[in-house]
């Protein structure tokens, strides 16, 4: 099956950050950053894009930097990143500082149809219109810089990234409240904060928490109301996209 959920992770360490969520999920908005806030380093630099010789080039080269007029073009571009995973240990862990944050589905439609999976790479690669010595025309720089957002090191692949990119001075993504499909809650997340959230939220959407799957390795999800008890009963587990699309599409009926 096609990918039909994205998915964004949110901590929520501070007033502030909780805040911002609910203020996110009403206002069908999400935070559009420069590529600069990202957090990896490298962030584009798989995808070489050289220009002809200009003075200074060689300096930058010599310090294994970024030729500066492809970063100040990059810097005009806004990166929203997503993930196509909502049932991933690691990113639960990194993402909302140990489960204690929420993890927001949106239908991959409408605003979210531009969205385009990444490519993880274990060497660059040059820009697909370089020429015969590896340099890049000023006419197809533009077209060049978008694609070099989405290639990334393959240390990264276990997020399963998928990218909105956008020349815009817009600080946000606005989105439709069709797009909007669920709202995970981290299992580690107090029941205060969580009571606070579903209480402030003026959207009906389905929502699960999770429940970490000792004997079955893995993340399972629970409708919210279901409350767990220790008596021999199996609970409704989803474990899996599909199950999770399934369940939303009978709860939306």
């Amino acid at each position: 099956m096609s990918t039909q959920l994205l998915f964004k992770y949110k901590p929520i360490n501070s007033t502030d950050q909780l805040v911002r969520i609910i203020d996110s999920i009403n206002n069908n908005r999400l935070f559009f950053p420069g590529y600069k806030k990202l957090n990896d380093p490298l962030e584009s630099s798989g995808y070489v894009i050289e220009l002809s010789g200009y003075a200074g080039r060689g300096m930058i080269l010599a310090v294994d930097d970024e030729d500066r007029f492809v970063a100040e073009r990059r810097q005009q571009y806004k990166i929203l990143s997503l993930t196509e995973n909502c049932f991933s240990p690691s990113m639960w862990a990194h993402y909302t500082s140990e489960y204690n944050g929420i993890c927001i589905g949106y239908w991959r439609k409408e605003s979210f149809s531009s969205a385009r999976k990444l490519t993880y790479i274990n060497e660059a690669v040059h820009a697909k219109t370089a020429n015969y010595m590896g340099f890049v025309d000023e006419d197809n720089l533009d077209q060049e810089v978008y694609e070099s957002f989405f290639y990334k090191h393959s240390d990264w692949s276990y997020e399963k990234e998928w990218r909105i990119v956008s020349k815009q001075d817009d600080k946000f993504l606005n989105y439709s409240s069709n797009d909007l499909a669920c709202i995970i809650f981290g299992e580690n997340l107090s029941n205060e904060i969580r009571s606070i959230i579903i209480n402030n939220l003026k959207v009906h959407v389905p929502m699960y928490y999770t429940k970490t799957g000792y004997r079955s390795f893995g993340i399972n999800l629970l409708p919210i109301s279901y409350v767990l008890n220790i008596d021999g009963s199996t609970p409704p587990f989803i474990r899996n996209a599909d199950e999770l699309i399934d369940d939303i599409n009978k709860k939306t009926c």
